[in-house]
């Protein structure tokens, strides 16, 4: 296992494989093991990056949730791709991961040299979108099933984990601001 410091906290990350970097960075609510079915795939001729952001997985947990999860998950993986320096890299990011993905790009774009952005909802959050989290989040912690796969993603404190994830959403969506630093159009 391998960790780069974050403001004194442990940031897990893993690498496999040999070649340009493809970075996965996982959605809100979930960690890396998401990508455990398709590394094999994903790793031919790359060398393969999965990230836990601080808060989920095998990173640290915070006392205080960021007001904007999303832009600081994008300061953590700017954070590792100095310290591993790299080189620019392709991102592939899903739901949450994609915010990530282009908010890594619109900061620093010396870092990256592809990004693939797959199932986001715009610039700003979605009301039918948040409402929508409140309900499938409360069937998440009914359902054996999908907590086993929390379980795995998270550990034994994965409840707390999704529950902070919710609120920091929410939190977000109640703020009225956008998810990126700056406009994508840039």
């Amino acid at each position: 296992m391998a960790y780069c410091m974050i403001r004194g906290k442990k940031l897990f990350y893993e690498e496999f494989g040999d070649g340009r970097p493809l970075v996965l960075l996982p959605g809100d609510g979930v960690s890396s093991r998401m990508f455990e079915p398709m590394k094999d795939l994903y790793q031919k001729g790359r060398r393969l990056i999965l990230v836990d952001y601080l808060d989920t997985g095998r990173s640290d947990r915070r006392d205080e949730l960021p007001s904007n999860p999303w832009q600081q998950a994008a300061q953590e993986v700017i954070a590792l791709l100095e310290e591993r320096a790299y080189g620019p890299v392709d991102l592939l990011g899903t739901s949450g991961g994609a915010l990530v993905a282009l908010e890594v790009a619109l900061r620093r774009p010396d870092l990256v040299k592809k990004v693939i952005a797959d199932s986001f909802e715009g610039e700003c959050p979605l009301e039918s979108v948040v409402q929508a989290l409140r309900q499938e989040r409360e069937q998440q912690k009914q359902d054996p099933e999908a907590g086993d796969f929390l379980s795995f993603c998270h550990g034994e404190d994965w409840q707390q984990v999704m529950d902070r994830n919710t609120q920091a959403i929410l939190a977000h969506a109640q703020s009225g601001e956008g998810f990126f630093s700056q406009s994508l159009e840039q």
